[in-house]
């Protein structure tokens, strides 16, 4: 692929999670007396951005959007994410009413706005129908909005479909989601640099957090995913 993007500079990487409001981050993370509605003011303090992954279920108002961004402050960015009623319902057709919602909502946000996610279901596979599909969205994409997009399925980890987002300026988004028990190997395979931003997910072992006799492994009291190997690769 074309690597004529320079590395980012330190001043220029937004390191965050995937949401600010965890019941089980009280204590560990966020003091016990501190009201909920002042989490984001303090993590903002230790975080410059958030995934926000309620706009995958529902788009806030204008009104909660502005509270959220003077509570964040100028130098903090929002990376919402696409509504699942395009990726995981429409699976990317008519996707005119999800993208005027996500412009309405990076105007609201302004220069806090960092990089939408479309983060697309395992079962949308690399065939012709779901190509035609997604260079039809590329193409209705705003060029001026930066877009990153997850592929869940690994049929399309191709030069072929990194050119296509390549075309676009759309990153591909870095995931690392290994088992606990490879703990020590490098969690990214297929690499790809399609746009100048990047977008990387250290999404951890979904066997472990999803499965519901896993239950009580997903807590935040003790480091339980090192990824200090896939950090330095």
């Amino acid at each position: 692929m074309n690597t004529r993007f320079p590395a980012l500079a330190a001043d220029r990487v937004w390191l965050g999670t995937c949401a600010w409001s965890f019941d089980d981050w009280r204590d560990i993370f966020y003091p016990h007396a501190l009201p909920r509605n002042q989490w984001l003011e303090f993590y903002a303090r230790h975080f410059h951005a958030v995934e926000m992954d309620s706009s995958f279920y529902h788009m806030p108002s204008a009104r909660t959007v502005d509270h959220w961004a003077e509570l964040a402050g100028p130098n903090f960015r929002f990376c919402p994410k696409l509504p699942k009623t395009l990726s995981h319902e429409k699976r990317l057709e008519n996707p005119a009413p999800e993208i005027s919602m996500m412009r309405h909502l990076a105007d609201e946000l302004g220069a806090r706005f960092g990089c939408a996610l479309l983060q697309l279901p395992p079962s949308f596979h690399a065939r012709a129908h779901e190509e035609k599909i997604l260079r039809a969205f590329l193409r209705e994409w705003p060029s001026d909005l930066p877009l990153a997009i997850e592929f869940r399925h690994e049929s399309w980890e191709t030069q072929h479909a990194a050119g296509l987002l390549e075309q676009h300026r759309v990153a591909w988004v870095w995931t690392d989601n290994l088992p606990l028990s490879d703990e020590k190997k490098s969690g990214f395979g297929f690499l790809p640099i399609t746009s100048p931003h990047h977008y990387v997910r250290l999404l951890g072992d979904f066997r472990t957090i999803y499965v519901p006799d896993s239950r009580g492994t997903h807590s935040y009291d003790i480091l339980r995913r090192p990824r200090d190997t896939a950090l330095d690769h």
